[in-house]
C-alpha cells in the first residue's frame, strides 16, 4: 500500500520536506492533514461512513498507521466488511483529489454506492477465478470439516488469451459458512505446477493471518 510507505502527498508528509507548507486539512481546515485524519477523524468523512453500515467502534481504532489499522480491520470485522472499509478509504483519497484538482467530488452516498460496486465486481470476478477449471474434470461434492474446523480449499487456472494466471482460496466451517476468501492474479504465464504451488502458499498465507493451525 502506498500509504503504508508514508508516500501519499498529505501536508503532514509534505511538511516533513518542507517546513513552511501549512499543514491544515485540504477539506475541512480545521486540523492536520495526516492518513488518520483524512480516513477517520475529518468531519468531512463522517457521513460516508455513517452510510457505510460498517462497525464504527471497530473502523475507528486507529493503531498508528494505515497497515496496523487495516490489519486490526481485518481481524475484527466480519465477512467482506475489512475489504469494504479499505475500499472507502480508497473512495475518499479519490474523492478529495476530484474536489482539490477539479472542483467537484462525490456526495456521501454515491462514495458507499460506488465502493459497494467495486466491491461487489471483484467479488464477482474472484469467484469466478475459483469456479474456473483448466479441463472437464468429474465433479466431486465438498465435504466439510470435522466440528470446531476450518477447511481451505484452493485452486488455480491459467488464462492463455491474456498470458496470466489466478488463484483463488476459500476458508469454510463445518457448517460451509465463508469465513474469508482470497483471490490473486498472477501475471504472467507460468506452468500448471507453478500456479498450483502459489494456491497453496496462498491458502497457507491466510490461513497463518488468522492463526489457523
Amino acid at each position: 500500500m502506498e500509504e503504508c510507505q508514508n508516500a501519499l502527498p498529505l501536508m503532514a508528509n509534505l511538511v516533513r520536506q518542507n517546513p513552511e507548507v501549512d499543514d491544515f486539512c485540504s477539506m475541512c481546515k480545521a486540523a492536520g492533514e495526516d492518513s488518520y485524519h483524512i480516513f477517520l477523524s475529518c468531519p468531512i468523512t463522517h457521513p460516508d461512513w455513517a452510510l457505510s453500515d460498517l462497525p464504527w467502534s471497530i473502523i475507528s481504532k486507529w493503531q498508528g498507521d494505515p497497515e496496523a489499522w487495516f490489519r486490526n480491520t481485518a481481524k475484527e470485522c466480519e465477512g467482506h466488511e475489512a475489504d469494504r472499509a479499505l475500499i472507502i478509504c480508497w473512495q475518499l483519497w479519490f474523492n478529495m483529489n476530484k474536489w482539490l484538482w477539479e472542483n467537484v467530488g462525490f456526495s456521501p452516498s454515491e462514495i458507499v454506492s460506488h465502493a459497494r460496486r467495486i466491491l461487489g465486481d471483484y467479488t464477482e470476478y474472484s469467484l469466478s477465478l475459483v469456479n474456473t477449471t483448466r479441463t472437464e474434470s468429474p465433479k466431486r461434492e465438498w465435504k466439510p470439516p470435522p466440528e470446531g474446523h476450518i477447511k481451505i480449499n484452493f485452486d488455480g487456472a491459467m488464462f492463455a488469451e491474456t498470458n496470466s494466471a489466478g488463484v483463488g482460496v476459500i476458508a469454510k466451517d463445518c457448517i460451509g459458512s465463508c469465513l474469508r476468501w482470497r483471490a490473486r492474479l498472477v501475471e504472467f504465464l507460468a506452468s500448471p505446477e507453478h500456479i498450483e504451488l502459489i494456491a497453496a502458499a496462498t491458502a497457507l498465507e491466510l490461513g497463518k493471518e488468522h492463526s489457523w493451525n
